[in-house]
């Protein structure tokens, strides 16, 4: 009889301390990644599916993503999301300069999106001046999105893959340029290019439904 199926293994990739945000102390982590394999015999040999990194803290036994680990020591979780909540309107700053102008409804939507998302309140002030440092920083869409990509896990990543699309669509026209960068944020924030597009699809497909309601 031939015995197969599929297994899960869980790679040991690194351990130490870190600032757990569930205990809210210093304490041990294993990192690890899980991959599946099929197996003949109960002997793995072909790799199926590696899945991100996370962290395993070793009190509580919460899961984090990764990111958990590049918080400074002693950071507190209000300054995690404080860089997170920073990254991410910049983030949205760049996706509006992605076809070389800014429309007022453009800020408009970065404004809504981004005082929906985090927990504190961006001023219209604040987000017109980012959007001007944007223009010409040398941090483009990629290299700001990978920031935030580790403090995300999936949901949340396909949440800022939403965002984004909402303001680069709230002008009516949803360019290739604008495409293009939205690709870019994907792959800063880890997803793959098939994954962003089957996203971007989806999204395309649900504006244009609301645009052109059935009549029956």
């Amino acid at each position: 009889m031939i015995i197969f199926g599929t297994k899960a293994t869980r790679k040991l990739l690194d351990k130490g301390s870190f600032d757990c945000p569930q205990c809210n102390q210093t304490t041990n982590f294993e990192k690890r990644r899980a991959r599946t394999w099929f197996h003949l015999y109960f002997i793995p040999l072909i790799p199926l599916k590696t899945y991100p990194a996370y962290v395993e803290c070793k009190a509580c036994k919460g899961t984090f993503v990764e990111g958990v680990l590049n918080a400074a020591t002693g950071a507190t979780s209000d300054q995690i999301r404080a860089e997170f909540e920073t990254a991410a309107l910049a983030i949205f700053a760049r996706m509006a300069w992605a076809d070389g102008k800014i429309e007022p409804e453009e800020v408009d939507a970065i404004e809504q999106v981004v005082n929906m998302m985090c927990a504190r309140d961006f001023t219209r002030a604040e987000v017109e001046a980012e959007i001007a440092a944007a223009k010409d920083s040398l941090d483009d869409a990629l290299s700001v999105a990978t920031r935030v990509g580790n403090m995300l896990n999936d949901e949340g990543k396909e949440m800022i893959v939403q965002a984004v699309f909402q303001i680069a669509a709230a002008d009516g026209d949803f360019a290739r340029e604008e495409e293009d960068t939205l690709l870019e944020i994907g792959a800063g924030l880890g997803l793959r290019p098939a994954h962003v597009r089957g996203l971007i699809r989806d999204l395309v497909e649900q504006a244009q439904r609301q645009t052109n309601p059935s009549t029956h």
